[in-house]
């Protein structure tokens, strides 16, 4: 079995929400992480950013803010579905950067 204590008192961003994104906060929300998500839908076209919130996970919608990286996160989960060569924009070529946990 693999070690999921890994992920206890992490800080961990997920990029996206969609079916993934929305699975993979939650879980590791479950174990023990402090996540947040963000997505670049509006939290009022969002619903499952609504359900993540109630759980306590923190919820950045509408952008994608270069800041986050500023905050140290330790492990960043992309989800599948953003491509990585989306667009020319300094807020895609930002995020389109592999990060790997430390």
């Amino acid at each position: 079995m693999k070690n999921i204590n890994m992920y206890y008192h992490k800080k961990v961003l997920v990029l996206g929400l969609a079916r993934s994104g929305v699975s993979a906060a939650s879980m590791l929300h479950k174990l023990g992480a402090f996540v947040t998500v963000n997505d670049k839908l509006p939290f009022s076209e969002n619903p499952e950013a609504q359900g993540l919130l109630e759980q306590g996970i923190k919820v950045i919608c509408g952008s994608h803010p270069t800041e986050l990286l500023d905050e140290g996160f330790e492990l960043v989960v992309k989800n599948p579905g953003i491509p990585y060569n989306k667009s020319n924009d300094s807020e895609s070529r930002t995020f389109k950067t592999t990060y790997h946990y430390r």
